[in-house]
């Protein structure tokens, strides 16, 4: 969505004039142009004034409502601003004088200016409609998967996406969207193997491809369509094909982890973290901190904590900052009764509790957590817990 919002608030500031919606709005089409300039020349509190004006002398001008929405964005006044571009839509659907792109940009303003104001739900209702009147404009559903992403909801951000790369990434279409794995809105689901699936899925063959590529994008897409018992089969076939390509065990462990086979997809993902064949393609950071912490909650619960703190120190190299490694660690240590060590990788934990995204869960009280049930009559382990773990109320039963 940031990158979205830049492009938008860049087409906004340096609009050129617009055209008359009417006879009778030559002289208004001249403040509107005056304005554009002083918009271009950062000065939207000076444009406001101008378009105030056209707006007194033609108050059903929807393009002179469309431009004052512009101005207020650019001065952050994002409920003024929602509510302008909410008039320029009204009477465009009335009397049409927006064009085509004005009326999207005007939508798509509308979303992000709830957004801004927190209001992800109502963004979410402005996109969700935008898309059902514009369904071939991916801007649309691109940004409902940031809200979505924003507001903690990974279902909808994934299927949003989805959408938003079908529609612009088909045969003979020129991308008008950012790569997703650099927009920080949807830093959540980075690892995700659906969400890494949605980037290949529709990639062409590759001059590089080896012999699991075109498997690996088969099962890709399968994963992303939700047909689990294809996307294993055919990613089961890229692992035979190529047994040292990473990235197939990934979406492999992706596959299996859906389906609940939770001992195999341990073990695929941590065939994933191994080093793969020089000049092929590898893990991106994100997905190996994504394997790795996977990978570790599930030997841990399988009992294999020294195989466990491996793919969790693996985790740990990729994504420094990621509090959940930490807190997983911790609790493999608790598990091994070291309760020094488990008490200074919760430390760590929650000197990272920043990093969370929406999309995360929240990091427990682990002095509620029965992790570490076996230290709450441990002196050391409550002092260091005390010291940066916040305490918080046992939940009711």
């Amino acid at each position: 969505m940031r990158w979205i919002t830049a492009i938008l608030m860049t087409a906004l500031m340096t609009a050129g004039a617009c055209p008359s919606a009417s006879a009778q709005a030559t002289r208004d089409s001249a403040l509107l142009s005056r304005g554009s300039d002083l918009m271009a020349q950062g000065r939207p509190d000076a444009a406001e004034s101008l378009y105030r004006q056209a707006l007194a002398q033609a108050p059903d001008w929807a393009v002179a409502w469309y431009y004052l929405g512009t101005s207020l964005m650019a001065q952050r006044e994002y409920d003024k601003a929602e509510e302008s571009f909410d008039k320029a839509l009204d009477l465009n659907s009335r009397s049409p004088q927006l064009d085509r792109r004005m009326a999207r940009e005007a939508t798509d303003a509308m979303g992000l200016a709830a957004a801004f104001q927190k209001d992800f739900a109502r963004s979410r209702r402005i996109y969700a409609g935008a898309i059902e009147k514009d369904p071939a404009y991916p801007a649309y559903p691109y940004n409902l998967a940031c809200v979505s992403a924003l507001s903690g909801d990974r279902k909808a951000a994934l299927e949003a996406l989805g959408q938003a790369l079908m529609k612009d990434r088909g045969p003979g279409i020129t991308s008008m969207l950012p790569d997703p794995s650099t927009d920080e809105d949807l830093a959540g689901l980075r690892g995700d193997p659906v969400f890494q699936a949605l980037l290949i899925r529709n990639l062409q063959p590759q001059p590089g491809d080896g012999p699991a590529d075109g498997l690996v994008r088969r099962g890709a897409g399968l994963l992303c369509d939700g047909d689990l018992r294809g996307a294993l089969e055919t990613l089961k076939e890229a692992v035979a094909a190529e047994p040292a390509y990473p990235p197939a065990w990934f979406y492999l462990a992706g596959a299996l982890d859906a389906t609940g086979e939770k001992g195999e997809a341990a073990e695929a993902f941590l065939k994933s973290l191994a080093p793969g064949q020089p000049g092929r393609q590898s893990l991106s950071k994100a997905m190996i901190r994504y394997a790795g912490l996977r990978a570790g909650t599930l030997l841990a619960a399988g009992g294999s904590k020294a195989e466990a703190l491996g793919a969790l120190d693996t985790a740990a190299k990729a994504d420094p900052g990621n509090p959940w490694v930490r807190y997983e660690t911790a609790r493999v240590l608790a598990a091994g009764g070291d309760a020094q060590a488990a008490a200074t990788a919760i430390c760590q934990a929650f000197d990272r509790k920043d990093n969370l995204t929406a999309l995360d869960p929240g990091l427990p009280d682990p002095r509620l957590d029965p992790a570490f049930s076996a230290f709450t009559g441990d002196a050391g382990w409550k002092k260091a817990v005390d010291a940066c773990a916040p305490a918080r109320e046992k939940p009711a039963e």
